[in-house]
């Protein structure tokens, strides 16, 4: 795999935006140990709740990267399908919270999502950009 080399519609640039802030603000919330599962889970310290959510933030930024700068079709697929899934935890109540962070969160993402799946994005991914798609 290589890099796509050009410019990218600013859909693309949406999305990766809206995904980064979205990862940024569920680790901000994990560590501020509003949401601390690993300590719920496993009963862990302090430093495994650390290096669990940072694991977790760079493991969300993989296919931010397949999508932006690889321009990865398959990948598309994959970050809408998690997508789908974290946004599903919050309409079905699983991670619903009454704090601002549960609100910016899956702003984040249905933001992300619909840049992704917006047809100037489709056709860069494609590789059937033209002048037209930067506008």
């Amino acid at each position: 795999m290589t890099a796509k080399k050009g410019k990218r519609p600013w859909t693309i640039h949406l999305f990766a935006l809206a995904f980064l802030l979205a990862g940024l603000v569920r680790l901000a919330n994990g560590l501020s140990g509003a949401q601390n599962w690993i300590n719920l889970l496993y009963g862990a310290g302090s430093d495994a709740a650390i290096i669990a959510h940072f694991t977790e933030f760079t493991i969300a930024l993989f296919p931010l990267v397949w999508v932006y700068w690889l321009a990865s079709g398959g990948a598309r697929y994959v970050v809408l399908a998690f997508g789908l899934v974290r946004l599903a935890g919050f309409v079905f109540g699983i991670e619903l919270g009454t704090s601002l962070v549960s609100i910016i969160e899956p702003l984040c993402i249905l933001v992300g999502l619909a840049a992704m799946l917006s047809e100037r994005s489709s056709l860069w991914i494609e590789g059937q950009e033209s002048l037209e798609t930067f506008r």
